[in-house]
């Protein structure tokens, strides 16, 4: 997160950075809900590293998801 300026996302491909930057801001919406019902709770490594583990099969699934309900990309 950039303070102040929002954020980035980089990639070698761009569908690949752009599912970034949707994951981010999907993540920060569920962060704030889950903050406006209660106290949240920070992944642990282990579910960061789960999650890590499959994002190169993930993140190419999610692109196409998004260029197919969303024409203008």
């Amino acid at each position: 997160m950039l303070r102040g300026n929002g954020a980035f996302t980089v990639s070698g491909a761009p569908g690949t950075a752009v599912t970034r930057m949707w994951l981010l801001s999907a993540t920060c919406r569920a962060w704030l809900a889950a903050g406006a019902a209660g106290s949240v709770r920070v992944l642990s490594h282990e579910e960061i590293s789960s999650w890590r583990a499959v994002q190169p099969e993930l993140l190419p699934r999610r692109w196409r998801h998004l260029r197919a309900k969303c024409v203008h990309f």
